[in-house]
């Protein structure tokens, strides 16, 4: 919604016109907004968008049956039809590059993206093109197809506003993350159903790589093997992709996001998100140790 509204009010652009002179932008308020991808994160942003007054379109793998919000077939019909296109889907193999030049052109150069998913959603040099000869009006970035690169030709655009993917960045946020962890831990050494279960079947027996939420904030080598028990993690997987590996790699400790690999004698990955690493191989579920290691 910050990227958004940034977008549409001029923000950038508004700051360095202080300076000098005066501005009109646009109000967010009643613009058509279209979201691809309309699961937990979408529903949400569509909830929030409501208060605003703007009515809502969604694009997403199949028509929601119970919802109120007019469905569009496809990416470019979406775009077609709105004029602010939120893009909060999974990654997988189809959703690589849904952001792509028919439906940036189909949104048009008054048009704003809203890529707040993952940054391979995007096709991030039609995007930059796109933006850099006018034939989009703008875009709110928070992830990108190459980070922590960013193009450099962003920088110093005024029709840009973009964020070092920050949208858990809440302590709120990071909270109910730290929650999910323990809820999953605790469900399975009770034997319960687990809340947000991950499980991975090698067919080989080698080794597997998971790549998800984990392929931009350092790969973790040996994270999964072919034996390993149910995962439990902070948020649910985008667009998991299992890639055998013929060779072991050393061990990435940039671990971002809360993990936890849960086996008969669990090893822990956890972090506090200030970037120390701790590893420690627990024989039980201690809550409170949880807790004071995560927050």
């Amino acid at each position: 919604m910050i990227e958004a509204i940034n977008s549409e009010r001029r923000v950038t652009k508004t700051i360095k016109a202080l300076i000098s002179a005066r501005i009109v932008a646009s109000l967010f308020s009643g613009k058509s907004v279209g979201i691809i991808g309309l699961g937990r994160i979408g529903s949400a942003i569509a909830k929030r968008a409501e208060a605003f007054g703007c009515p809502i379109s969604y694009y997403s793998r199949s028509q929601k049956p119970n919802s109120k919000y007019k469905y569009y077939p496809s990416g470019i019909e979406l775009a077609s039809n709105c004029h602010i296109l939120v893009v909060s889907c999974a990654l997988n193999k189809e959703t690589r590059h849904i952001i792509n030049r028919g439906v940036i052109n189909a949104l048009g150069p008054k048009g704003v993206i809203i890529n707040i998913g993952r940054g391979p959603h995007v096709d991030e040099p039609e995007l930059v093109s796109a933006l850099v000869q006018g034939r989009l009006g703008g875009a709110g970035l928070d992830v990108f197809e190459h980070e922590p690169e960013i193009p450099g030709e962003l920088f110093g655009l005024d029709n840009v506003v973009f964020t070092p993917h920050i949208g858990s960045g809440t302590m709120e946020t990071r909270k109910a993350m730290v929650d999910l962890v323990i809820a999953n831990l605790e469900a399975h050494f009770l034997s319960k159903p687990l809340l947000t279960p991950v499980v991975i079947v090698s067919k080989t027996g080698q080794i597997c790589h998971i790549r998800g939420n984990f392929l931009y904030y350092g790969s973790i080598s040996h994270f999964l093997a072919s034996n390993a028990g149910p995962v439990s993690i902070s948020e649910p997987i985008q667009g998991e992709e299992i890639i055998k590996k013929e060779e072991e790699e050393e061990e990435d400790e940039r671990l971002m996001f809360i993990t936890a690999w849960v086996r008969p004698d669990p090893l822990m990955f956890l972090d506090s998100g200030s970037g120390n690493h701790v590893c420690v191989s627990l024989g039980l579920l201690e809550r409170s140790f949880l807790r004071s290691s995560l927050l």
